[in-house]
């Protein structure tokens, strides 16, 4: 028994070992290898992300262009709207106190109409008539003006509302004629 208990247990054995050239050189290549994958794939990556990059640049840029363009037309559009309230209100100025303050019928007109609704010609009389004249997109659009028009804000306003025509036209939108009574 006493010979089993002399022998020695190393655990540092393969340590002490002197390493053979060939297997520094084969675990050399093999890191290598692993190196130049990982380089590509990264590469892969990177060129992947910035072609993404690039294609949501330019997706934003054409969004930017057509924010552009709309600002612009209603930049047009609210310069005309002021120009024709001013002129109205100049008009009014003229007539005598006892007249209609028509900036404020206008500034009804422009605020409650909804959008897909155009209108194309407002006439006044002296007998305190309005006719208007105008383009809806859809009938929605058109409900909903003659809703905020009879039973809204334009309920205070006219005393009779008379439509005169309406009629759909073949790229579905519908031409309409109003006559307003104050």
């Amino acid at each position: 028994m006493d010979k089993i208990m002399e022998k020695k247990i190393d655990f540092l054995e393969a340590y002490k070992k002197p390493r053979q050239r060939g297997d520094f050189s084969a675990l050399l290549k093999r890191t290598m290898v692993l190196v130049v994958i990982l380089y590509c794939f990264s590469l892969i990556g990177i060129i992947g992300f910035w072609s993404f990059l690039e294609k949501e640049n330019k997706q934003i840029k054409n969004q930017i262009e057509v924010k552009k363009s709309q600002l612009t037309q209603l930049k047009k559009k609210e310069s005309l709207q002021f120009l024709l309230k001013y002129q109205l209100s100049a008009l009014s100025k003229l007539w005598s106190s006892t007249r209609t303050d028509f900036s404020q019928i206008l500034s009804f007109f422009l605020k409650f109409s909804p959008e897909g609704l155009e209108l194309r010609g407002i006439k006044i009389s002296n007998k305190g008539e309005i006719q208007i004249e105008g383009v809806a997109s859809h009938s929605l659009a058109f409900a909903n003006f003659l809703e905020k028009i009879i039973y809204g804000e334009g309920m205070q306003l006219f005393s009779r509302v008379i439509l005169n025509s309406l009629s759909r036209q073949a790229d579905g939108s519908y031409n309409f004629s109003f006559t307003l009574n104050l």
